[in-house]
């Protein structure tokens, strides 16, 4: 009776086991596509549904701008969407050079959905032009920082493994983004700060190429990881 028991509860922990084990499988495929096609979506998104925004000006206004106009519940979930990616990506990345670093990519994701969060709760014609630009800056700066602590700690394991040394054009494109991601930080800060304020009328086309930018690095990031022993 123990024996057949045994045998039993063996089969079911087996069979369990090797139901877990596909789960897991299709879930990482599905993770993969995911992380490879969020990126494009996210970016065709954002333009289809700004595009259909009367009043938003494709130069001077910021993504983030379209979650206060027409059609913002659609951008909203994009963000939200945007969010778990940067969630995923980030705590790849980070695991494909260092284990244990799982902090950052949660702060990052919570920021964007808080983001996306408040910005509704905002969205109204009384309230919109003095509160849009306060959080706009405020989150964006609070992003940005934790953008630039992701890429240090990042890069900083990365320079410690085989990838990073044996890959010419990863250190090249690495260099290429860090150096066009502060000089748009630095024209922005020079407009906000009103140092040269005409500036500002330029900002939405800034962050995109900025965004587009980061994004193709995040991408190729990942492929190189994701496919390295195949390269």
């Amino acid at each position: 009776m123990l024996k057949k028991f045994y045998i039993l509860k063996r089969d079911i922990f087996l069979t369990t086991t090797k139901k877990l084990q596909n789960y897991n499988k299709y879930f990482n495929i599905f993770l993969d596509i995911f992380l490879i096609t969020e990126p494009f979506i996210f970016t065709i998104s954002y333009i289809i549904i700004s595009l259909h925004q009367n009043e938003y000006n494709q130069i001077r206004d910021t993504i983030s701008r379209i979650s206060l106009g027409e059609h913002s519940k659609f951008q909203d979930i994009n963000f939200i969407i945007f969010g778990i990616y940067l969630f995923f990506i980030s705590k790849f990345l980070l695991s494909s050079v260092k284990k244990n670093q799982n902090f950052i990519p949660i702060l990052i994701t919570s920021t964007t959905i808080s983001l996306t969060i408040f910005r509704s709760g905002i969205n109204s014609n009384i309230y919109k032009s003095n509160i849009e630009n306060w959080t706009h800056t405020s989150f964006a700066f609070f992003l940005g920082c934790l953008g630039i602590i992701f890429f240090i700690n990042y890069i900083k394991n990365l320079q410690k493994t085989s990838i990073w040394k044996n890959n010419i054009f990863l250190k090249h494109i690495t260099i290429f983004i860090f150096i066009t991601s502060i000089f748009q930080m630095f024209l922005l800060a020079v407009g906000i700060f009103g140092l040269y304020k005409p500036i500002l009328n330029h900002r939405g086309i800034i962050e995109k190429i900025a965004v587009s930018e980061i994004l193709l690095w995040l991408e190729i990031n990942f492929l190189i990881h994701k496919f390295k022993n195949k390269l």
